[in-house]
């Protein structure tokens, strides 16, 4: 069975936190950790994005 959209937006946001979570600074400090209101924002953008595919 084939994923939803919105099932498939939120496995990208959690790689996208993932990977950004390892990104360091040029000062060698480590990013700051993302908000919840950001992981919404990122949902909701990656669905929306991936409605336009369809």
């Amino acid at each position: 069975m084939s994923k939803t959209d919105k099932e498939l937006a939120v496995e990208i946001a959690k790689a996208y936190i993932e990977a950004s979570s390892n990104l360091k600074q040029q000062n060698g400090a480590s990013k700051p950790i993302v908000k919840p209101d950001e992981v919404l924002g990122l949902i909701k953008d990656f669905h929306a994005e991936l409605k336009k595919l369809d």
